[in-house]
């Protein structure tokens, strides 16, 4: 995932800008387990991975 508009007018702005990109990629990360633990995902996401 790419932040395009980051606050870079200050160190503490460059910080809040990256905590709140890392809180997006956990919450992503959190879903797609949540999507895959399901059984039928699996099977239907199973030939995507080649």
């Amino acid at each position: 995932m790419l932040k395009w508009n980051v606050d870079r007018s200050s160190p503490s702005n460059k910080i809040r800008d990256l905590m709140a990109w890392s809180n997006d990629i956990m919450k992503d990360i959190a879903y797609q387990r949540k999507i895959l633990s399901n059984p039928l995902a699996i099977v239907l996401t199973k030939g995507w991975s080649v």
